[in-house]
């Protein structure tokens, strides 16, 4: 199961949360104490943002949409797999006749009718198309042969479907490929920056500041093609493959970014500027909360922060990898503290000080100031609870998995069925129905 707690980030948003549960093959919503607050009659339900809640008729198969207060505001008519989010009052829907997309405002009406083989998000009150004669299904992803364009939201092109590629990115400017180079286009289809780049992932490094390769090499480079930083990056993981810079080449956290020129990393700050180099890494991975894990050339693991300093250092390239640190705690594995034979985990703190004693098979970040562990039973499957700041049981392992808490609710699973428990270590509702990743969603609403 994925971890969905993520979905509205670290506590920042106020209002009412909801959690998901399944009775019968049918979805519903209780709120934080076990309260049932949509009852589960639906075949599913999607929250897709702009206050509007999609929902499945189990009977029709057909998606309506309600608003935030659980209101009806057009009854199941669209048959989609998966209904599309709401921007700037517009989503996008397939006709499953013509088997092509067009747009639906909030109470169902078709503003912009369907003759797309792909359609995305509205931004900036510009959204981009896929048109190709020869793909006929809006259901699978655009193929070989595609042509992008971008529309208005009258659905008239204000950017004729000639590109390889084309994205709505930042301040209505828009990243495009043809013939195999990259470079930036405004909605007019002038020329921001020219068509010379290999790969180009607009405002990726920072506010007007982008990620571009050249001759295999990545630089960075300003909205007006000035280089920033030279091209000199190795190894650096593709951006348009789906990691949008966070992974192998290339990792950030608020305050830096490291990268890789030739064989050495370099931490470079939001601005561009170089803060340090980092001897001796082969990768150094991504910056979480501050810290990153960062792996040597002999393959050692090390803790490191912002400043490059080494917080935790690996003693034997064998033992379990280090967890990211998490309201100032990281899970670590107890070899690589003091006893090379002990594989259980511990928790240390940023100055590298063992804080909860080594313990558990399994060691999860901390969130909300818990954290869930696991632990072998003599059949090797593991059981999960979950442990305070001072190491103590909030739940000893009975579970068959745990999520984080969030906004103090944890969901827990038992024989295949998922309840939810809350900080206090209660069942506010006990295991009853299993919730598919799909279905697994912690949403915050108005009006519950």
């Amino acid at each position: 199961m994925s971890n969905a707690f993520g979905e509205l980030g670290n506590g920042r948003y106020k209002g009412n949360i909801i959690y998901p549960i399944e009775k019968n093959n049918k979805i519903g919503f209780i709120d934080k104490d076990g309260k049932i607050v949509i009852e589960p009659e639906y075949g599913d339900m999607l929250f897709v943002n702009e206050g509007m809640i999609a929902f499945l008729d189990p009977l029709t198969d057909r998606w309506g949409y309600m608003d935030s207060n659980f209101n009806v505001i057009f009854k199941p008519q669209i048959k989609i797999i998966t209904p599309e989010k709401f921007s700037e009052g517009l989503a996008g829907y397939c006709d499953e006749f013509k088997q092509k997309w067009g747009y639906i405002d909030k109470y169902g009406n078709v503003v912009i009718s369907p003759r797309f083989a792909e359609a995305f998000e509205f931004r900036d009150n510009y959204a981009t198309v896929v048109v190709n004669e020869l793909q006929e299904s809006c259901w699978g992803r655009p193929i070989s042969g595609d042509r992008w364009g971008a529309i208005d939201i009258n659905g008239n092109f204000v950017i004729e479907p000639k590109y390889d590629f084309l994205k709505n990115n930042w301040k209505g400017l828009f990243t495009a490929s043809k013939d195999d180079l990259w470079g930036c286009i405004d909605k007019d289809n002038n020329t921001v920056i020219p068509f010379i780049y290999e790969k180009l992932s607009l405002n990726e490094f920072g506010e007007g500041l982008s990620l571009a390769k050249y001759k295999d090499k990545w630089g960075v480079i300003d909205i007006k093609n000035n280089v920033v930083i030279d091209f000199k990056i190795d190894d650096f993981l593709d951006p348009l493959e789906g990691c949008y810079g966070i992974g192998w080449g290339e990792t950030s956290s608020g305050n830096v970014k490291a990268y890789k020129f030739d064989n050495k990393w370099v931490l470079f700050n939001t601005n561009g500027i170089p803060i340090k180099t980092l001897e001796g890494y082969f990768v150094v991975k991504e910056y979480i909360n501050g810290y990153a894990m960062a792996v040597t050339e002999k393959e050692e693991c090390h803790i490191i922060d912002e400043a490059g300093n080494i917080i935790f250092s690996r003693k034997r390239n064998y033992a379990k990898t280090p967890g990211p640190f998490s309201e100032g705690l990281a899970a670590v594995n107890a070899s690589d503290i003091n006893d090379p034979f002990e594989e259980k985990y511990c928790y240390i703190d940023c100055n590298g000080k063992v804080v909860i004693n080594p313990g558990f098979d399994s060691a999860d970040p901390f969130y909300e100031n818990y954290a869930v562990v696991g632990m072998y039973t003599y059949g090797y499957e593991t059981q999960y609870g979950i442990i305070d700041r001072r190491g103590e049981y909030l739940i000893k392992p009975f579970y068959d998995y745990i999520t984080r808490f969030y906004n103090g609710i944890a969901c827990v699973k038992l024989n295949n069925k998922h309840g939810y428990v809350n900080t206090s270590g209660k069942l506010i509702y006990e295991p009853e129905g299993f919730l598919s990743d799909r279905n697994f969603k912690i949403y915050l609403v108005k009006g519950c």
